[in-house]
């Protein structure tokens, strides 16, 4: 699956959500003011997220958890009120060449056990 150049504000929830192994490949969105992560990976999905903006959400610009892995390459992420990346307990995630702008909390959230 491929989820490119689409514009998505002011979702209720999160801007994508990648769920249950997936493995799609997530490039060029803008995301702006959703009210939880702008891009959400977890049950031990493993995308590509490349070249998207993540603008103003309430949660974390991307958020990794529950197992949820993947490659995240630049991406820039502004104005989040949480971290800009988070990559919780039990993930894994290789990250280069993001861009962290004027966030309200730490750029990059690694928890104990995360990979």
């Amino acid at each position: 699956v491929l989820v490119s150049s689409n514009k998505i504000i002011d979702s209720c929830e999160h801007g994508i959500q990648i769920l249950q192994r997936s493995k799609c490949m997530v490039i060029g969105n803008i995301i702006t003011a959703s009210a939880l992560s702008g891009i959400d990976v977890t049950s031990s999905s493993d995308p590509k997220v490349e070249s998207n903006t993540i603008e103003r959400v309430i949660g974390a610009g991307i958020c990794i958890h529950d197992g949820g892995k993947g490659h995240y390459q630049l991406n820039c992420i502004k104005g989040t009120l949480k971290a800009g990346i988070v990559v919780r307990k039990a993930s894994e995630a290789h990250l280069t060449e993001n861009t962290l702008i004027d966030g309200k909390a730490t750029g990059v959230y690694v928890y104990d056990g995360a990979k």
